[in-house]
Order: C-alpha cells, then structure tokens, then sequence
C-alpha cells in the first residue's frame, strides 16, 4: 500500500512541477504549498479507498461465517434426528426379541386351536 501510495504521489509530483515551471512558478512557497496540500489529498484519498476495501472484506468474510451458522445448526438438526432414528430402531428390536417367545407360544397355542393360559375363549351361541 505504501508503495502505491508513494508511486502515485512521485507521478503526481512531477506533473504537479511540470505545470509549476511551465507557469514560472518553480520553487515558489505558494507553489510548494499547492503541491504538499495535492499530495497529501491524493495518499489520504487513496488510504480510505483501501480502508474501505479491506472493511468491505471484512464484512464480507464475516456474513459468510454467519450465514454459515444456520446451515450448521441444521446439518447438527439432522445428526440428532437419525441418532434418534437409531435409538428408536434398536429399542423397537430389542421389544422385539423380548416379546419373541410370548408371541410363539400364542401362535402354537393358536394352531392347535386351544386359548394359551389367561386367554378366554368366547363361543357365540348359535340358532336354533
């Protein structure tokens, strides 16, 4: 940045000298005074053009990182919604396995067409 600033004020300079000898006023205090205040108009334009490029990054790169939050917070959503998948999947299996044997004994029970203990069995009486 200094080096650019710095190059433009040396082309400015010798433009500013140019226009200076060619009018006869070389070397004078009012010249040289026109000439600092030219310079320093031109480095402090150019240090807020840069200031505000590098703010406008800035922002940039932090609207990113923020807009990122959210697509973060629902990959996160998404990890503990199947984690919860899981859980359910593996506590559905072990109701499963446990209820297994009961449930043979009512098939057996039932293939052999008699109620399996603590079940009624329930006739409907018929006509006549």
């Amino acid at each position: 940045m200094e080096d650019t600033i710095g190059d433009a004020q040396m082309a400015q300079l010798g433009q500013l000298q140019g226009n200076a000898s060619f009018g006869g006023n070389l070397g004078s205090a009012r010249s040289e005074a026109m000439n600092a205040a030219a310079l320093s108009k031109t480095a402090g334009e150019m240090g807020a053009a840069e200031l505000a490029n590098r703010r406008n990054a800035s922002l940039t790169g932090a609207q990113g990182v923020i807009g990122s939050g959210s697509t973060i917070g629902q990959q996160m959503g998404q990890g503990i919604a199947a984690t919860e998948g899981v859980g359910s999947a593996i506590q559905q299996q072990n109701q499963n396995e446990a209820d297994a044997g009961y449930q043979g004994i009512q098939r057996l029970f039932g293939l052999y067409g008699s109620p399996a203990v603590g079940q009624k069995t329930v006739s409907s009486g018929g006509g006549k």
